[in-house]
């Protein structure tokens, strides 16, 4: 809950550009993570093993839901770019 009430601070904070045609828009700010696991901000998150782990399952499931889980986790604790996926080779 605290990671939440920081991020909830910037989300109406930005930028506001103004174009050469008089248009006005509002850039807001990217609040980035380290999600490459899983969010480690959220108490009782999933974090997964790492990716190279994962790969060798063959099972393309498993990113998907590792995206998909850690996306939620990501909005409920107010980010909104996560640094991930990475390739491990």
């Amino acid at each position: 809950s605290n990671w939440k009430k920081l991020t909830d601070r910037f989300q109406n904070l930005g930028v506001t550009v103004t174009t050469k045609d008089s248009g006005k828009y509002k850039i807001k700010f990217l609040l980035g993570t380290d999600a490459i696991r899983g969010d480690q901000h959220t108490v009782g998150s999933i974090l997964f093993p790492h990716n190279i782990g994962l790969s060798c399952s063959k099972n393309e499931a498993h990113f998907e839901n590792m995206g998909f889980w850690t996306k939620m986790a990501l909005r409920k604790s107010g980010f909104n770019f996560a640094f991930s996926p990475t390739v491990a080779v």
